[in-house]
């Protein structure tokens, strides 16, 4: 099984499915990503770090979703443990600044790395039928044109901050991001530590570490290669069949998501991250449908992980 010391655990508030998430609102929503970070720090076999997405689904009535914001950071500098972990909140790179990108160890606190998102929420998000982006040609060069061009526009700005801190002697954070195609690996390679893919859904495995090893060696950087998955978990591939089909029903159409998803056991999980290292990833982030999927992976995956590896 998966070292937990590889091992990512990626939370949202609510849960990544958003049928996990229907008929909270905004505050218990958050409220409850503070408890799950908070049993994810206090677990038996904590992993090696821990994420925090800046986004969420609200459902406002029985049709309709707003999209929804949480202070990552914010959230991050306010948990404590004795854990070695390491916390990885999301920041739109319009609001990284200085003060985010300095790495300053406090006593007591957990150790903080950063995630960077290219782009950000609007002030007023209107409602929305789906909680689903609409499909994109991801090969269209009306599509491609402009991002390349917010990716660029980004790596600039990031870089620049980046140098700020370094030249008031600081030492920067170290920088994540989540990357699907050719423009976020460029972005990624040229300025983080560490890049979480989704090998399944946007190349193979094999494609995915070609392309990034090529642009890594360009830029040369030697980041970590991390691979996202999203995590339906039971005691069984039915049982966890079952129960994404009624996170399904809560929102009336199929989930979606950017990563390979795993419906099944812990075993099930494990196989894929095992063969996933195996492929010659440096680590695997989880990211958990919703909270019984999450209880699933502190109690069973990550120990079951530690027994296994350091037996």
């Amino acid at each position: 099984m998966t070292d937990p010391r590889r091992t990512v655990i990626a939370l949202r508030a609510g849960g990544w499915h958003p049928g996990a998430a229907k008929g909270a609102r905004p505050q218990e929503l958050t409220d409850q990503l503070i408890s799950d970070a908070t049993m994810v720090l206090c677990a038996q076999t904590p992993p090696a770090h821990l994420a925090i997405d800046n986004h969420m689904w609200v459902a406002e009535g029985d049709e309709q979703w707003v999209q929804g914001e949480v202070g990552a950071v914010q959230l991050a500098d306010h948990l404590a443990g004795a854990t070695g972990t390491t916390l990885v909140p999301t920041v739109a790179v319009a609001d990284i600044d200085a003060a985010i990108l300095t790495d300053q160890p406090t006593p007591g606190a957990l150790p903080v790395d950063i995630q960077v998102r290219v782009g950000k929420l609007a002030d007023d998000q209107s409602p929305v039928a789906s909680p689903y982006p609409p499909a994109v040609d991801l090969s269209s060069p009306d599509f491609l044109g402009p991002m390349a061009a917010r990716f660029q526009v980004a790596e600039q700005s990031v870089a620049a901050i980046r140098a700020e801190v370094v030249a008031r002697g600081c030492r920067p954070r170290r920088l994540w991001a989540l990357a699907h195609i050719s423009a976020p690996y460029r972005f990624a390679a040229a300025i983080c530590d560490r890049i979480a893919v989704t090998p399944g859904v946007t190349g193979t495995r094999s494609e995915i570490l070609h392309e990034l090893t090529e642009l890594t060696s360009a830029a040369g950087s030697r980041p970590l290669i991390y691979a996202d998955v999203t995590a339906c978990l039971g005691e069984t591939a039915v049982a966890a069949r079952a129960r994404m089909s009624d996170l399904d029903e809560r929102v009336g159409e199929p989930f979606r998501c950017d990563t390979e998803v795993v419906v099944g056991s812990v075993d099930d999980l494990a196989r894929w991250c095992t063969e996933t290292i195996a492929a010659g990833f440096d680590g695997v982030r989880v990211r958990p449908c919703g909270r019984a999927d999450l209880a699933y992976l502190v109690r069973s995956f990550l120990p079951s992980s530690d027994r296994t590896d350091h037996r």
